[in-house]
């Protein structure tokens, strides 16, 4: 072949090549992105204005508010939201990376959780984020999660992978990001109420709705509650079963939280009162409302211990774990079991 059809063959070669690249071109659409760019390019010069977070699921939605320096949730009576979630939300919407585009076909949402939450049992979460005038600044779709971790061109460090589409697009991407959208309203609230282990206590009682209390005590440096008023034929079961009452206060924790104005206890609500060794007490007043049960909790006695305490619970009333609960309601049948009488002739 000559030299100048060689030329002619490799100049049209090339010409094709081309026109084949400007053709793929032409078909992307035109909020395609490259691998390694941010999702919301913009978002970080308007956080200042952001002013809610509103999460949907396909069994319902909350908002996150902010209200000066503080976030709330309204739907918890403006009940306050841990700050740093708050801030690593943002702060990953803010640095969401491509990886790769996937699917456009809204009948493939699905597998990869991404179509609308308001589907019956879908599994996408929405997070949107608005500014004070209720505009979007971001509005995202969160799907499943890839195993794995991956870098994005331009990024460093490893990073969770998940699926994503934006709101009101058909495109979804393989991206980069480390957020955590909590889907229940009270996971975005600090949760712990207080720490206070049994061998800090020195006394508990326990009311029943029927008056009848329950009275546990130990004397300094000894390991064991005694069960006090104990009847005649009657004696304490294992230690374990007295004890485990003492440990009520350690690493408690709320399920629920509402305003307690919104809750009334009764007069003989079921309560329990349990004190330090150094003075603190604090008394758990239980309030049957329709099909909960919630706790109104006071701390007072010692000043320095009690005020972190009443910061958290005074105003509201919480839905404490059940086993939390059942503790609380119980009595001195619960701890107590028959002498054994002694052996004939012994």
């Amino acid at each position: 072949m000559k030299r100048s059809t060689l030329l002619t063959v490799s100049a049209l070669a090339l010409i094709a090549a081309i026109g084949a690249g400007i053709a793929v071109t032409a078909k992307r659409p035109g909020t395609d992105f490259a691998r390694g760019e941010k999702l919301f390019a913009n978002l970080g010069s308007k956080l200042d204005s952001a002013a809610s977070i509103e999460i949907t699921r396909h069994d319902g939605r909350f908002t996150l508010v902010r209200k000066g320096e503080t976030w709330v949730l309204p739907e918890k009576g403006d009940f306050p939201v841990r700050p740093e979630l708050i801030r690593q939300t943002l702060a990953a919407l803010t640095e969401m990376e491509t990886i790769e585009a996937k699917t456009a076909k809204p009948e493939l949402f699905e597998r990869l959780n991404l179509n609308d939450p308001a589907d019956k049992d879908a599994k996408s979460i929405r997070v949107a984020v608005k500014d004070g005038s209720g505009g979007i600044l971001a509005d995202l779709l969160i799907g499943k999660r890839r195993p794995g971790t991956a870098t994005a061109a331009g990024s460093t460090g490893d990073s969770q992978m998940l699926y994503v589409r934006k709101a009101g697009e058909n495109n979804t991407w393989l991206v980069q990001a480390q957020i955590d959208a909590r889907a229940s309203a009270v996971d975005w609230t600090s949760r712990d109420l207080m720490d206070i282990t049994m061998e800090d206590l020195s006394k508990v009682e326990l009311t029943g709705a029927d008056g009848a209390v329950l009275t546990l005590s130990r004397a300094p440096d000894v390991k064991d509650f005694t069960v006090e008023n104990v009847p005649e034929g009657r004696k304490a079961k294992s230690g374990w079963d007295v004890n485990q009452l003492g440990t009520t206060l350690e690493t408690l924790n709320f399920e629920d939280v509402q305003m307690a104005d919104t809750v009334s206890a009764p007069v003989n609500a079921a309560k329990g009162r349990f004190e330090s060794k150094d003075g603190l007490i604090v008394t758990i007043t239980l309030v049957p409302n329709d099909k909960d049960t919630w706790a109104l909790i006071k701390a007072e006695g010692n000043a320095e211990k009690a005020a972190p305490i009443a910061t958290k619970v005074d105003g509201w009333a919480f839905r404490l774990p059940d086993y939390k609960r059942e503790r609380l309601l119980k009595t001195i049948n619960d701890v107590l079991q028959p002498v054994e009488p002694a052996p004939a002739g012994g």
